[in-house]
């Protein structure tokens, strides 16, 4: 949800019309939740979609229900570790970060979702780094390490999906 509230304040200060949408599994606490984000500079008619462009999955357990949530032509972007078989559909380009990795050696796991909105910035190139960099100092409190951190998770992201050559 916070990557889904940082990337939709940001895209506010690039686009007219921006969305977000959460949804909660109400089963149980810290259970599966997911948000759609929608930016255009045209009128958004409805923020609930079937498929977007860009799906960000942290949790892959259920992978090929996630993949029918992008739409033919569009892009996932997951956490590789423990992805297994991968995706089935051929219609679709996979990213695959090693963002849990990549924030335990930063020293925080919980940043992992940062280097997967790094990755997202850095593939779809719609909402201006620097833009989301000054929205994550707004929005996450913490002394300086831990706004280092966030800042390097983020930017980890966008390097791991450059290297790749995307």
């Amino acid at each position: 949800m916070l990557i889904g509230q940082i990337l939709a304040k940001s895209a506010c200060k690039v686009f007219k019309h921006v969305t977000w949408s959460p949804m909660y599994d109400f089963a149980k606490r810290g259970g599966t939740s997911e948000c759609v984000v929608g930016f255009s500079n045209d009128e958004i008619t409805s923020p609930w979609i079937s498929q977007g462009d860009t799906v960000i999955a942290f949790d892959t357990s259920k992978l090929d229900l996630i993949e029918t949530k992008v739409r033919p032509g569009g892009k996932m972007i997951v956490e590789s570790i423990n992805l297994g078989k991968g995706i089935t559909r051929t219609d679709i380009g996979l990213v695959e970060v090693p963002a849990l990795t990549t924030a335990t050696k930063l020293g925080n796991s919980k940043s992992a979702n940062l280097v997967l909105l790094g990755a997202y910035v850095a593939v779809e190139r719609v909402v201006p780094p620097e833009v989301i960099e000054t929205m994550l100092g707004q929005m996450i409190p913490g002394n300086e390490e831990q706004k280092w951190i966030n800042l390097e998770a983020f930017r980890k992201g966008m390097q791991i999906v450059e290297a790749k050559g995307r």
